[in-house]
């Protein structure tokens, strides 16, 4: 399975710790037997609220450039519920999965909170 890294941090060692992020989930598609096609990162989004690595990752999802994103939580994705749903929702038509460890309960959490506000 190809698959694309998204890495993401806020903290004054944001660059260090990108770096982490990304060796631990090389060594994760290693384990599950995926390959690494394409890395995508962004530091702290109030210094990038654009956030041009997760913009860049939408895109390729779009364009189908591999069958699988990961990342190590859900909060790396998104901090916000509306915008988390909204990529899985994108993620899913397009046929891409979302190997995070937390994202399904995420995703679960924030599904009677959608009903409740609608």
């Amino acid at each position: 399975m190809r698959v694309a890294i998204y890495v993401q941090d806020s903290t004054v060692r944001a660059m260090i710790d990108l770096r982490k992020q990304e060796q631990a989930l090389r060594r994760l598609a290693a384990e599950k037997g995926y390959e690494v096609v394409s890395v995508f990162s962004d530091i702290d989004p109030v210094v990038d609220p654009d956030r041009q690595g997760m913009n860049a990752l939408r895109e390729a999802i779009r364009e189908r450039r591999f069958d699988a994103v990961v990342a190590l939580s859900a909060d790396r994705l998104y901090q916000d519920a509306e915008s988390l749903l909204g990529f899985a929702e994108e993620c899913r038509r397009m046929g891409v999965q979302v190997d995070v460890p937390d994202f399904e309960e995420a995703i679960a959490e924030q599904i009677p909170n959608r009903r409740m506000a609608a």
